[in-house]
């Protein structure tokens, strides 16, 4: 991009509501698809074909007549998803990871609080260097906005606030690592 590169909102408003008809609702999704292409592990989890996108999709109860428009969209112009050869992937892991994290941090945590964020992580991801990016972008994404919550997230993970069933002491140790790192990354926090 040039110097004199001036983004036009109303373009960019325009392409956001392509999907969905509004830029939030086209983030929701994608950030959605992030999280169950994230759960297929490293092995799996960077590329889907169109087949499981779609059933990806038609399984969430808001998003199965967004689906076609996502893949025209994809396929034509491409966004921060992109297609090739049939196979749909993120431009950048780090795009999915952060997608991952925002999901964890808007819907997991509407759905089922601070705890459900910590609760999902302690079931498993947490041991898995595939969710360890995601699970430090939580709390910086949480961070941004509402610090105090950041704050009793890292309280929660780190087993300084009680947990609400047993964890595994390798689990305790790899939750204990990311309230560090986090720690570290956000002194704010």
């Amino acid at each position: 991009l040039l110097p004199e590169y001036t983004p036009d909102e109303e373009v960019a408003n325009r392409l956001g509501g392509l999907v969905g008809e509004s830029q939030s609702v086209h983030r929701e999704l994608v950030q959605y698809l992030a999280f169950e292409m994230h759960q297929r592990c490293s092995t799996q989890g960077r590329e889907i074909d169109e087949d499981d996108l779609r059933q990806v999709l038609d399984n969430h109860p808001t998003y199965p007549h967004l689906t076609s428009d996502l893949i025209t969209l994809t396929k034509q112009r491409g966004t921060l998803l992109e297609e090739r050869l049939g196979q749909y992937r993120f431009i950048h892991l780090a795009f999915q990871e952060y997608l991952v994290a925002r999901y964890l941090a808007e819907t997991v945590r509407s759905d089922s609080g601070l705890p459900g964020i910590a609760a999902f992580l302690e079931e498993g991801p947490i041991l898995d260097s595939w969710w360890r990016e995601p699970a430090l972008l939580v709390c910086g994404y949480l961070s941004i906005g509402t610090p105090g919550m950041a704050q009793k997230f890292l309280r929660r993970l780190a087993g300084l606030d009680p947990r609400p069933h047993e964890v595994a002491a390798d689990t305790v140790i790899a939750a204990v690592e990311i309230t560090c790192a986090a720690a570290a990354e956000w002194p704010t926090i």
